[in-house]
């Protein structure tokens, strides 16, 4: 018995290509609202920070 791997072949084919199209979907659509939001809640930690930092030196000054 021989097995037939062209069926296989082609899911995989298939299977690569949505994966492709859900990726490049992602990159276009949601990751720039992701990244924006990120480094929004980054500069505003950082913004918190910074000004913990400038409280804690002016009770020693």
């Amino acid at each position: 018995m021989k097995f037939d791997t062209n069926d296989l072949k082609e899911n995989l084919k298939n299977y690569q290509k949505k994966a492709t199209d859900q990726f490049k979907d992602f990159a276009e659509n949601d990751w720039p609202d992701i990244k924006d939001y990120l480094t929004e809640k980054g500069q505003q930690a950082g913004d918190f920070f910074e000004t913990k930092r400038w409280q804690s030196l002016s009770e020693f000054g």
